[in-house]
């Protein structure tokens, strides 16, 4: 991902969202993560950093929406790029 990280400066994403839709604080998504703090969610939120894998997926259940779903745009460019290489491979290289 750090080659499409510099493509974007931030991460596009609906956490903010869905948290208020749900009513949870940042302490409260924090606590069911077992982070130490609500920075990480800080960043995250705003697009300055990604959650990992497990993180994320943990975020798709607390906020009952699909990873996909909550990281739109990034999923949408990472479908674009795979595409585009699916095409290359069928085209010989």
């Amino acid at each position: 991902m750090g080659q499409l990280t510099h493509k974007l400066k931030r991460v596009e994403n609906r956490i903010w969202k869905y948290r208020k839709i749900l009513n949870l604080s940042q302490r409260q998504v924090s606590f069911l993560l077992a982070l130490k703090g609500t920075s990480q969610i800080s960043k995250w939120e705003k697009g300055v950093k990604v959650p990992s894998l497990q993180n994320a997926l943990r975020l798709s259940h607390i906020l009952k929406i699909s990873v996909e779903d909550l990281f739109g745009g990034l999923s949408l460019c990472l479908k674009q790029e795979m595409e585009g290489k699916a095409r290359a491979v069928k085209a010989g290289h």
